[in-house]
C-alpha cells in the first residue's frame, strides 16, 4: 500500500509542477485537453450574436473563435495522441524515479 501511495503521489506532484510553469504548457495534460475541447464545442458552429450588445461580430462564428485562439480547426485526433503521450510519459518517468529512489534506500 506504501508503494501505490508513493506512486500516486508522485504523479500527482510531477503533473502540478508540470503544468503551473509557464515554460512548460506543453507539458501539462490541460493544455491538450483545453484544445480537445475547444475543438470539439467551437468548430463549424455559428452563435446568435445581438447587434446591439457592441460584442464583435467576428466571434458569432465558432471557426473565429478558434483562430482568436490560436487552435487550429483540424486535427484533434493529433491532440488526443499527444495527450496519451505526455500521460504515458509521465507515468515511465514516475516509474523511474521511484524505481532508482528505492533501489538506493534499498542498498542503505
Amino acid at each position: 500500500m506504501g508503494q501505490v501511495r508513493a506512486w500516486l503521489t508522485a504523479l500527482v506532484l510531477a503533473s502540478a509542477l508540470m503544468g503551473s510553469l509557464p515554460a512548460c504548457r506543453y507539458l501539462g495534460p490541460q493544455y491538450y485537453a483545453f484544445r480537445i475541447l475547444a475543438v470539439g464545442q467551437f468548430r463549424g458552429r455559428t452563435f446568435d450574436c445581438p447587434t446591439d450588445t457592441g460584442a464583435s461580430l467576428t466571434l458569432c462564428d465558432g471557426d473565429n473563435v478558434l483562430r482568436s485562439l490560436n487552435i487550429p480547426i483540424g486535427g484533434v485526433g493529433v491532440y488526443f495522441g499527444e495527450f496519451i503521450a505526455l500521460i504515458a510519459g509521465l507515468w515511465i518517468f514516475a516509474a523511474i524515479a521511484l524505481t532508482v529512489r528505492f533501489c538506493q534506500a534499498a542498498k542503505q
